[in-house]
C-alpha cells in the first residue's frame, strides 16, 4: 500500500492535529483549505518570478506564516487558538512603499496583463476567499484580531503588487465599463 493514500478519508472524515476525527465539511478543515489555496496562489506567483526578485522572500515569509497558521487551526482542539505572529505592519509598509511610486487606481481594473500580475490578482482574490473563511472560523472559534488583519491587508497587498507588476512592465490596465455606456479608455 502506497503512503500517500490510506483510505481512512473515503468516508468523508479527515484527522486534526491529535488525531481528532472531523468531517471534511468541519469549518476549520474548510478554512484550512482556503488558506492552503491562498498559499499555493502566492506560490505560483513566486514560481512566475524571477528568482532573484527581491519580494521572493517577502513572499515565503508570508508563506510560512500561513503554514503556521494552518498549523494552529488544525490544532484548535488540543490548545485553542495560537497566534503565529502576523506582522501586519510590515505587509502595510509594503503597501505604501509601492503605493508611493504608483498612481491611485480611480476605476475598476479587468484582471490580466502580464502572468505575473494576473497571478497576483488571483492570490489576491484567495486571500479574500481565505479571509471570509476565517471570519466563519471566529463565529465558532475566536480569533486574534491580528489574523484577520493580516488577510484583509494581504489582499490589499496582491491588489497593489499586481497593478504595479502591470505597469513596471509598460502594460496598461484594462479599465471595467459597464455593457452599453460610453468608453473613456484610450
Amino acid at each position: 500500500m502506497s503512503g500517500i493514500y490510506t483510505k481512512t478519508g473515503d468516508s468523508g472524515m479527515t484527522s486534526l492535529k491529535g488525531g481528532l476525527r472531523v468531517l471534511k465539511t468541519d469549518i476549520r478543515i474548510e478554512t484550512n483549505g482556503a488558506i492552503d489555496e491562498l498559499n499555493t496562489a502566492i506560490g505560483l506567483v513566486r514560481a512566475f518570478m524571477d528568482m532573484d526578485d527581491r519580494r521572493q522572500p517577502f513572499l515565503k515569509d508570508i508563506q510560512m506564516r500561513l503554514m503556521t497558521l494552518m498549523s494552529s487551526i488544525a490544532s484548535m482542539h488540543l490548545e485553542g487558538f495560537l497566534c503565529p505572529n502576523f506582522n501586519v505592519e510590515k505587509i502595510e509598509k509594503m503597501i505604501d512603499e509601492i503605493e508611493s511610486s504608483s498612481v491611485p487606481s480611480e476605476y475598476f481594473i479587468i484582471p490580466g496583463g502580464s502572468k505575473v500580475s494576473a497571478l497576483m490578482h488571483f492570490a489576491r482574490t484567495s486571500a479574500r476567499k481565505a479571509e471570509r473563511q476565517l471570519l466563519r472560523l471566529n463565529d465558532s472559534f475566536p480569533l486574534s484580531h491580528h489574523v484577520l488583519m493580516y488577510l484583509n491587508r494581504l489582499s490589499d497587498l496582491f491588489f497593489v503588487m499586481a497593478r504595479h507588476e502591470q505597469l513596471a512592465i509598460g502594460i496598461p490596465e484594462e479599465r471595467w465599463k459597464r455593457f452599453g455606456s460610453a468608453s473613456r479608455d484610450k
